[in-house]
């Protein structure tokens, strides 16, 4: 019988593994810029992990499993952080998108200070929806 010694499996160590849930939750949420940048804990613990791991003749997968999940988190976090102080900028800059904003506050306002009144009715399986709007005095739209 050509019987085979039973394969042990190197334990993982734990910074590895802290590494590599930080770095998954870090990547799952890095469009959240704090968040992402949390990735940096991550790092710093896949390499710690890794080196322990080495010493100790464990296994490394998990280590650096997380370290590369963290690094691509950093990443994202940067690139979504850059986009958000462009789109911040060209909205404090761009006087178009600022009255148009203004635009749209008034209307919405105009909205809330009408009188609204709706109405639902069931009958069976049938629902019925009915609105009646008061237009705000000195309205000077004229379409409905």
């Amino acid at each position: 019988m050509n019987s085979q010694p039973p394969m042990l499996q190197k334990q993982t160590n734990g910074l590895c593994i802290a590494s590599f849930v930080i770095g998954l939750f870090c990547l799952i949420f890095s469009w959240l810029p704090i968040v992402g940048f949390g990735g940096i804990v991550g790092l710093i613990l896949g390499v710690m992990g890794m080196k322990a791991a080495t010493k100790a003749d464990q296994s490394k997968g998990l280590g650096l499993a997380g370290f590369i999940l963290s690094i691509i988190s950093i990443v994202v976090a940067i690139v979504v952080s850059i986009v958000a102080v462009g789109v911040a900028h060209e909205i404090s800059t761009n006087t178009d998108l600022q009255k148009a904003f203004r635009e749209g506050v008034e209307e919405v306002q105009k909205g809330i200070d009408s009188k609204k009144t709706i109405t639902i009715e069931q009958q069976g399986t049938e629902v019925e929806i009915k609105a009646d709007v008061e237009k705000p005095t000195g309205s000077d739209s004229d379409h409905d």
